[in-house]
């Protein structure tokens, strides 16, 4: 099935292909994305090559409100699958949120993400679509962000290392900072919906 980062998105507006092969021109690596697209400019799959001609990854958009909308199943299993997440301020929020999404983009990661750039490039494609309406991010084996891009829920695996932009929701406000993944402490405080202090 292989891994899959996706942009929950408030809107059911297409993001524009032009837009996107601006953003991958932008790199200047000879990177390129290509697809479909019908005469309203509205296209439902695009492939992102690397200089190579390598596929970086699969974008596939689907909009909540249509007849067998895979976008809308995943919502569903989404909401199974936090129900048990930590923090649970996180769980509330994504929970609420759900009902606001309008559009499932979802990248679908592959070889030419780790040759050279390509991840910059597909990372470059994510940030557009991420800001062309309120959205919020999911990664699989990670977890989701809220609409300003930081890790707000657990669903890491037990072995993962590394700094974590991340914030926490107390009393309606998010606050934000960097946490240490392998660090137990930190994650048992980002887990109880409290602040990460470094020592």
């Amino acid at each position: 099935m292989g891994y899959y980062v996706r942009v929950l998105s408030t809107s059911a507006e297409c993001v524009s292909l032009e837009k996107l092969k601006m953003a991958v021109q932008s790199v200047g690596t000879g990177a390129r994305i290509e697809g479909e697209v019908n005469a309203a400019g509205v296209w439902r799959q695009l492939i992102l090559y690397g200089a190579d001609s390598i596929e970086i990854c699969n974008l596939e958009r689907s909009l909540i409100d249509e007849e067998d909308s895979l976008g809308a199943e995943e919502l569903d299993e989404y909401g199974d699958q936090i129900s048990d997440c930590k923090p649970e301020s996180a769980v509330a929020y994504l929970t609420e949120y759900f009902d606001k999404v309008r559009c499932v983009y979802s990248f679908q990661v592959l070889k030419g993400a780790w040759i050279a750039d390509g991840w910059d490039i597909l990372d470059k494609i994510r940030e557009v679509v991420f800001e062309h309406a309120p959205s919020i991010m999911q990664a699989d084996d990670e977890g989701f962000t809220n609409e300003q891009g930081f890790h707000i829920l657990w669903q890491f695996h037990d072995d993962v290392e590394g700094p974590l932009e991340a914030a926490v929701l107390l009393e309606g406000h998010w606050h934000t900072f960097e946490m240490d993944l392998g660090n137990a402490e930190h994650r048992e405080a980002f887990c109880r919906g409290e602040i990460v202090v470094k020592n």
